[in-house]
């Protein structure tokens, strides 16, 4: 039988080791949560954990509020142990700060917020998405790089890599994940094309942790300031499936044009790679140059950013 010392989740006591024990039983069960992608065991009670937590609870015990908390001896803990474990990939070598929880086209990752792991904290102050001056961290890196020219390349041979065609990518980044695939065989995608849903889950994972996370993040548009007023308007609302929800009805009010102002995601033209410490700079090495070479063939936009709004994130638009 399961056990954990104390409370894991919302409002929980959250010690590590239960809090490692809880992620690992979300993993186990991750096929009774799709679309969720597996949690770093990071033993942090994170909101992308919490909202696991809320969707095992919804689904599969049949809570009809779930409160996003596993208790000892509750039914929760019960039937994460009862339900038959479905094949789940734990990513590899996640790093500490790394956004943690779900992911993949159709969901969301949550980040650790920046202190958190100084040590860990690299590059320069964070700007809003879109932002033309935006400058990446500073890197000095050898030239050339074998990365450099990975961009050259062919963009994908023969087989078909499942995964990255469940991101849903316009063609550009398409062939830009099969060409980071191809380079780096391990890495793990959490997130690409998004619908109004997705997109509203995902802001709402970052909007529990802050505020004002939304005009933190994205350069201005109608669609980015209508968002952050129905957070300023709805301060009773803190729990991340209530911002959700009300941050899908504000976004379902724009066309698709409208919203591409608001996030690559929404168009297919960006995804996100689980941060990792090994390998890690290669990693970001190809990434900075696929973008760039999109940046070069006249994709306005094209960037890689380590951070978004102030949270560790690998996100690479073309």
């Amino acid at each position: 039988m399961t056990r954990i010392s104390a409370s894991v989740g919302q409002g929980g006591v959250n010690r590590r080791q239960d809090v490692v024990t809880v992620q690992t039983l979300l993993n186990l069960n991750l096929g009774h949560l799709t679309p969720l992608r597996p949690l770093a065991i990071s033993g942090h009670a994170d909101p992308a954990t919490i909202a696991a937590i809320e969707e095992f609870q919804r689904r599969v015990v049949g809570t009809a509020s779930p409160d996003g908390r596993v208790d000892p001896g509750g039914r929760t803990l019960a039937q994460l142990g009862a339900v038959e474990p479905s094949p789940a990939v734990t990513p590899r070598d996640a790093h500490p700060a790394s956004p943690v929880g779900g992911g993949g086209p159709g969901f969301f990752k949550s980040a650790t917020p920046l202190g958190t792991h100084p040590e860990l904290d690299v590059g320069s102050s964070p700007q809003p998405l879109g932002h033309a001056g935006f400058q990446p961290a500073v890197h000095v890196h050898p030239t050339p790089s074998p990365a450099a020219s990975v961009a050259d390349q062919p963009s994908r041979g023969a087989q078909v890599d499942q995964e990255i065609e469940d991101l849903d990518l316009s063609e550009t980044a398409k062939d830009a994940a099969y060409q980071l695939k191809r380079k780096h065989p391990a890495v793990k995608f959490t997130s690409g094309r998004r619908n109004t849903q997705d997109q509203a889950r995902a802001m709402a994972s970052n909007v529990v942790l802050n505020r004002t996370w939304i005009e933190e993040t994205y350069v201005r548009s109608q669609a980015r300031d209508a968002c952050q007023k129905w957070v300023d308007e709805h301060q009773d609302k803190h729990k991340q499936h209530e911002i959700a929800v009300g941050l899908e009805g504000v976004l379902d009010r724009f066309t698709a044009g409208q919203l591409a102002h608001l996030s690559k995601h929404l168009s297919g033209e960006a995804f996100d790679v689980q941060p990792v410490e090994e390998d890690g700079d290669e990693i970001k090495r190809t990434l900075r140059a696929l973008t760039d070479a999109a940046g070069k063939r006249g994709h306005a936009g094209a960037r890689f950013l380590e951070r978004e709004g102030g949270l560790v994130r690998w996100h690479a638009q073309f």
